[in-house]
């Protein structure tokens, strides 16, 4: 009797760099994964043996030394101060990157939004989100998962010089003035669009990256 396979569904990370030839043999199919792992330096028998594995819906196919760690960051976090430089840094969310201390330029692979500042040296293995790079600090940051509608009074708020982002969309109100924006020095990043008045457009175009577009809209 033959042993049925297995399969493998909708899981972030397949890692088959331990995986024997006999061991793949035994998985029919890998549906919906984020990342599958290989060996850096696989034998023609491991990749005989995997070809046979059908591949569905899956985003990234690498190959990584056993070594290396894969570490995966979800949702919105930061990356800075000292780091594992012996690892691969995944991210899935939203992550700020700056004021890191490493000897080596950092590994990652990116299927969410990696903001960094502009001069941190990373080693991008794949990008299948965004990576944005500014030419500011980003110490003073202000972070949103998904949409953020800001007032006057949030701008306030923030202290001088942070930068604002969100995974998707921001909308900025009308009582929003152009003289507020510059007295706190406000810098914007959306995952996908920004909506402005017309009155602040041309502060936002100067000051913003945006995955699409930003739109004008009065009456906000």
């Amino acid at each position: 009797m033959f042993e049925k396979k297995k399969s493998i569904t909708e899981t972030g990370v397949v890692d088959l760099r331990r995986y024997t030839p006999d061991a793949l043999k035994k998985i029919k199919q890998i549906i919906c994964a984020g990342t599958i792992l290989l060996p850096e330096k696989p034998s023609a028998a491991f990749m005989e043996a995997f070809s046979d594995i059908k591949i569905t819906a899956t985003g990234l196919i690498m190959n990584l030394a056993e070594h290396i760690e894969l570490k995966t960051i979800n949702g919105s976090t930061a990356l800075t101060g000292k780091i594992d430089e012996n690892a691969v840094y995944l991210i899935n969310g939203m992550c700020m990157v700056y004021s890191v201390e490493s000897a080596v330029p950092i590994k990652m692979m990116v299927n969410g939004i990696v903001i960094y500042e502009k001069g941190t040296d990373i080693d991008f293995k794949n990008i299948n989100g965004k990576a944005i790079s500014i030419n500011r600090s980003l110490e003073e940051n202000a972070t949103y998962n998904h949409d953020i509608k800001i007032n006057s009074s949030v701008i306030r708020n923030y202290k001088k010089d942070t930068v604002v982002s969100a995974g998707h969309d921001i909308m900025l109100t009308s009582d929003v003035t152009e003289k507020l924006l510059a007295e706190r020095n406000i810098y914007f990043i959306a995952g996908h669009d920004i909506t402005c008045t017309k009155d602040i457009y041309g502060y936002i175009a100067a000051n913003a990256a945006v995955g699409h577009k930003i739109t004008v809209q009065n009456g906000i």
